[in-house]
């Protein structure tokens, strides 16, 4: 081989991006496996750092509309899918086996009956601090007479001089709104 089909092997492996085994790796590490050079922020699969340019590419999406015309060609070719699926009698979640409760097959009814059981099992936010538990995360043990856990506390606590130095709270919101994309895409 010569030297420039190597370089654009290389190239292509580059572009390709990491593999999942070694992403993997470098999250047990601690070391953000996107930029492959800073620590991933606690509870998170990023840096600090990346997590800003994937929140700020997301918003750039959002506002030209890239997302939306995704989205509508995702939720057109799966409901075409669904359609074909329940005509031809299988089940619409898996398309493998024949409907037998309702459009699923007894295997996604299982599944989808063990989610809801779950879901509705779960203590909603408001009650969890009756329960002894985070109104934030839900962990067990509030800490000394509050509603949150310990780790909630200290957090909320170290965010206190950033709401006094941003009254409009742009930083809280900001920071609500990268949580919520965080745990979302986590899902």
């Amino acid at each position: 081989m010569s030297c420039p089909d190597i370089k654009l092997q290389l190239l292509h492996k580059m572009s390709m991006g990491i593999k999942k085994e070694d992403r993997l790796f470098l999250l047990s590490q601690g070391i953000c496996p996107v930029c492959q050079k800073r620590a991933v922020e606690p509870n998170r699969r990023m840096c600090l750092e990346c997590l800003g340019h994937e929140r700020d590419r997301y918003h750039r999406r959002k506002k030209e509309g890239s997302l939306k015309k995704k989205m509508a060609r995702n939720n057109s070719r799966k409901m075409s899918e669904y359609y074909r699926r329940k005509e031809a009698g299988l089940c619409t979640r898996c398309g493998q086996r024949s409907a037998q409760h309702g459009r699923l097959c007894n295997r996604c009814y299982v599944k989808y009956r063990v989610k809801q059981v779950a879901r509705q099992d779960d203590i909603q936010r408001s009650e969890r601090p009756a329960y002894g538990r985070c109104y934030i995360c839900g962990a067990e043990g509030l800490y000394e007479g509050h509603k949150v856990c310990r780790l909630c506390y200290e957090k909320r606590l170290e965010t206190i001089p950033a709401m006094w130095a941003n009254r409009d709270n742009s930083y809280f919101r900001s920071q609500n709104d990268l949580e919520y994309a965080i745990r979302n895409s986590e899902k």
